[in-house]
């Protein structure tokens, strides 16, 4: 995966989280803890709806490692012989890990965390995705939960070889957008280690 990619993607995510910041007026309210229930919706419904995308479930069991990550009001397990890595990106991740061989193409990454305020999870979503529409050829996933909140999924393709695939939560009135970044080509791996890592997930 290469840096200038990365580079353009941490910065496409900070225009899209602006336009989401900018549509929620103050950015700065009291943090609650109260969450938004799981649904079976699937993308925000406006003119041009998102496509579902179908990624493989049939994924390799991941063994997870003592290692915890913790964030902003987060954490999670990392799998074995994964390691916490630093990307360059503008701006920086909040959290990023990575195998700790360097030859495998992804890793997993916590992007800017930003203040949404009262808004819905699917109209951070569609702000995203408007955000998100520029760089890549766009499809969404059928909801999930990361531990116990409602997670909408949004997968960004870059040619030639470059896919993102996100689960954005809401939580304390913050979207915390979390991916993972792939080549297509070991999809069922990356896919496997993203999911395993959601399991793992707590909040506080």
């Amino acid at each position: 995966m290469s840096r200038p990619a990365e580079r353009a993607r941490g910065a496409l995510l900070a225009v899209a989280a602006g336009l989401v910041v900018a549509a929620a007026g103050c950015s700065d309210a009291t943090p609650s803890t109260s969450g938004e229930a799981a649904s079976t919706a699937v993308a925000p419904t406006r003119g041009a709806p998102v496509p579902i995308v179908s990624l493989p479930t049939a994924l390799p069991p991941v063994a997870l490692s003592e290692a915890r990550v913790r964030g902003q009001d987060y954490a999670y397990s990392v799998p074995r012989d994964w390691t916490e890595v630093d990307l360059e990106a503008d701006p920086q991740p909040d959290s990023t890990i990575a195998p700790r061989d360097k030859a495998l193409p992804y890793y997993i990454a916590v992007d800017r965390v930003f203040g949404v305020g009262a808004r819905s999870l699917d109209e951070v979503v569609a702000q995203l995705e408007d955000g998100f529409s520029g760089e890549g050829t766009l499809g969404a996933l059928s909801r999930r939960q990361v531990a116990g909140f409602a997670s909408a999924g949004v997968i960004v393709d870059v040619p030639p070889r470059t896919r993102h695939v996100y689960a954005i939560s809401i939580y304390a009135e913050r979207a915390f957008p979390i991916r993972v970044t792939y080549d297509p080509a070991h999809e069922q791996e990356a896919l496997a280690a993203f999911a395993a890592v959601l399991d793992s997930w707590t909040w506080g």
